[in-house]
């Protein structure tokens, strides 16, 4: 028997800089989101204090299951109109379409139609945002986070922004507007736009009748064999990058995934926060999903997946993080704070976590060759090609699994007298998940 054991590398180039080129900037120099040093993902950071008590709701409940309401905000054209000029109804229609986005529905009421005035302007493609009056500085970190985050359909957002302060001394460190930064004109963002419109309706037609599990899984896979990582493509933090180009960083990989749930009517938001796992970086970040499933939230990350860094290179995934509970993630994944104070969902279901699911997890408890042995027994398909994803509770049972294997599967084959095969083996330490690929030696 053959065995070989591959290590890919994917999540440590998650870990490195996450901006490729596109900082914030207050008056010309970076901005922080934390009151800290550490610098978080993507465009959108501040120097503010991550105290958004004045500045999101009170109410952190648990919203309304998904509806179809969620397909609204999918699809904004550019609008010609300056913000000053909108009609009444344009300001209630984009009212109505920012109330089904997760994080900006908790803002409180003042701020909320602050991020109303700023949405719209992104919309129309304005160069420049003036609030009727000031606003705190942390107040714009926090709207600008989400006008990133919670709105992936912006796809023309460098997130660079330059704040304009209130001149008067009464009103030191107030925002009385802003300028945006575009990386495409108004022209190219219709085009583009037009293009993700009808990538979401070819998807929407092939997810009809599906179940939320099977639509979920369809729309991550179909992301996922596309996919390049790279953190310098041209579009890699948005979701045009991720779904049109195939290439993008973490960012444009979580906002894809979401908006792509969105738009089959699910309810999908994007978190950003620190990897925890070896080799990241203090300073590094990263950005994820939580999804609404079947009634119950689940983590998924599909940038922390086995996606390859060149286009010609074949991997599988390895589903480490699909539908993941708090347990599970709170290992590797810690959630910034500004989500957090927002309020994000408890997911603590272990239901739909794609592993347990589908008979492919190995706990600590009981006898581990006898539960691979199972595994196999279930899912392996004689004389043809058999791509398992196996997935393991703790450590321990991880690194007993990955040093015993190849003896174990050659045990199985000969106990229940099988042909002798190929066996290839691709683990990944964050998720403590491997890749099992068997073929008969014929198909070498």
């Amino acid at each position: 028997m053959k065995h070989y054991i591959t290590v890919f590398f994917s999540l440590f180039v998650c870990t490195i800089l996450f901006l490729s080129g596109c900082q914030n900037h207050k008056n010309g120099s970076s901005v922080f989101v934390s009151s800290t040093n550490e610098s978080y993902d993507s465009h959108i950071t501040s120097s503010a204090s991550s105290d958004l008590s004045d500045i999101s709701s009170a109410s952190t409940d648990t919203p309304d299951e998904t509806s179809s309401s969620f397909s609204s905000t999918m699809s904004v054209a550019p609008h010609e109109e300056s913000s000053e000029d909108v009609p009444q109804h344009q300001h209630e229609k984009t009212s109505d379409l920012l109330s089904n986005k997760y994080f900006v529905s908790k803002l409180s009421s003042n701020a909320f139609e602050h991020f109303a005035l700023l949405y719209h302007a992104a919309v129309s493609c304005e160069k420049q945002v003036s609030f009727s009056d000031p606003i705190p500085e942390e107040e714009l970190d926090l709207l600008m986070w989400l006008l990133n985050y919670d709105c992936p359909e912006l796809i023309h957002l460098t997130g660079d922004y330059y704040p304009e302060y209130s001149p008067s001394e009464a009103e030191k460190n107030m925002i009385s507007g802003l300028s945006f930064q575009y990386c495409m004109d108004r022209k190219s963002y219709q085009k583009c736009t037009k293009e993700l419109d009808e990538y979401l309706d070819d998807l929407k037609r092939t997810v009809q009748g599906m179940n939320d599990y099977q639509k979920e899984l369809y729309i991550y896979q179909t992301i996922f064999k596309d996919l390049v990582f790279d953190d310098y493509a041209p579009h890699a933090g948005s979701i045009y990058g991720a779904l049109i180009d195939h290439s993008a960083r973490c960012e444009g990989i979580s906002k894809a995934f979401a908006w792509c749930m969105q738009g089959c009517g699910m309810e999908c938001l994007t978190i950003v926060g620190t990897p925890l796992w070896e080799n990241s970086s203090a300073y590094s970040s990263h950005s994820w999903n939580i999804a609404l499933v079947d009634g119950n939230y689940y983590h998924v990350d599909l940038a922390a997946d086995n996606l390859p860094s060149l286009r010609d290179e074949k991997t599988s995934p390895l589903f480490g993080f699909f539908n993941s509970d708090d347990e599970q993630v709170s290992r590797t994944h810690l959630i910034h704070s500004i989500f957090n104070e927002l309020g994000v969902p408890a997911c603590s279901s272990k239901l739909l976590n794609y592993h347990i699911y589908n008979h492919l997890y190995i706990d600590s408890q009981t006898d581990i060759q006898q539960q691979f042995f199972g595994i196999l027994k279930e899912h392996y398909q004689k004389n043809s090609e058999t791509t398992l994803s196996i997935r393991m509770e703790n450590e321990a049972a991880y690194h007993r699994f990955i040093e015993n294997c190849s003896d174990w599967f050659s045990r199985f084959l000969t106990e229940y007298d099988l042909p002798e095969c190929y066996d290839e083996l691709v683990f990944n330490d964050v998720s403590l998940t491997c890749i099992l690929t068997i073929r008969p030696d014929d198909s070498l």
